[in-house]
């Protein structure tokens, strides 16, 4: 009929099929619940994938550093005067070049603010090279041959009364840590390192 127009819908929407005011209110609720819903379950699976990363970095840095203890030791010809509990002073290994020493120089393993190092003993400017960042502590001990057979009959802490001579081993217990978004990790290696050249010698004395 001509003129008709069609009034309000009594549940409150326009004649255009429009929402209400109250069903957009329930609408934005229900997805602000939703929202609260699953974050907690979003940042958890992001905190998963931060851990693994954390965990790969310092497992990384660990391999890495125990292999090249383990090298500079075996080839060094000697521990040098000035070692400690918390400084390991080699001669004469072939890891020294990438301490920033010639390869019959000397060069020290340390704890240094920003983590394990191998550096010169010279004064100055350092070109040596960071080791692991994650390493928080450092504990060197000495393996010793007391009856002359070429073997380690003990470890000790302080080098200082020692033949650096007598010295045939080095035992190195390390704390890495490393911290991520959310994560942290925490791991400790402890392993021995044997110095070929004073123990080659020494068996060699005893089968004389």
């Amino acid at each position: 009929m001509a003129g008709w127009q069609r009034g309000p819908d009594p549940g409150g929407r326009s004649a255009q099929g429009g929402m209400s005011l109250v069903e957009l209110l329930v609408t934005m609720v229900l997805l602000l619940v939703l929202v609260a819903a699953t974050a907690p379950a979003f940042m958890s699976g992001h905190r998963g994938t931060d851990r693994p990363d954390a965990v790969q970095a310092v497992q990384g840095e660990l391999h890495a550093s125990t292999e090249f203890l383990v090298r500079a030791v075996r080839d060094a010809r000697s521990v040098e005067e000035g070692s400690s509990p918390s400084t390991l002073t080699l001669r004469a290994s072939g890891a020294g070049e990438a301490c920033g020493v010639e390869s019959d120089e000397s060069f020290r393993i340390h704890l240094a603010p920003a983590g394990l190092r191998c550096d010169p003993l010279t004064e100055g400017p350092t070109t040596g090279r960071l080791l692991a960042s994650s390493v928080e502590t450092l504990n060197v001990s000495f393996g010793v041959d007391l009856d002359g057979d070429g073997r380690v009959d003990t470890f000790v802490a302080d080098p200082s009364d020692l033949d650096p001579g007598d010295i045939l081993a080095i035992r190195f217990q390390l704390d890495f840590a490393g911290i991520g978004p959310g994560a942290s990790v925490q791991t400790t290696a402890d392993f021995v390192a044997a110095l070929r050249d004073p123990i080659s010698s020494r068996v060699q004395l005893g089968a004389r």
